[in-house]
């Protein structure tokens, strides 16, 4: 799968760049991503060299929001509250929570 990034080079210059993504597994959703931001913090310590992520260049934008390829209503499988949020990502992590593909947390 074709994409394009923001990659980070000795300097530190910036280009985007196309570069190619693997396809998704079955038990996971390709996300078309329609903004992306570049943290202030950890990635610009590491463009910086203040944090070693390894060898440039560096493939920034973590945080991302997007499109999946799947409608609204098959992506978000849960809806919790903000106080039960925390459970939900700890069953996520432990693997006892297979059925999740998305997650909406109510904060009021």
């Amino acid at each position: 799968m074709q994409a394009t990034a923001l990659i980070a080079h000795e300097g530190p210059t910036f280009s985007c760049e196309d570069i190619i993504l693997p396809d998704p597994r079955p038990d996971q959703i390709a996300v078309q991503t329609r903004y992306s931001g570049v943290s202030i913090g950890t990635e610009f310590a590491a463009i910086t060299r203040k944090l070693n992520y390894g060898p440039y260049p560096l493939c920034t934008g973590y945080q991302a929001v997007g499109t999946g390829v799947l409608p609204w209503h098959h992506t978000i499988t849960h809806e919790v509250a903000s106080s039960d949020a925390p459970k939900l990502y700890r069953d996520i992590l432990n693997g006892e929570a297979k059925s999740v593909i998305g997650a909406v947390i109510r904060w009021f």
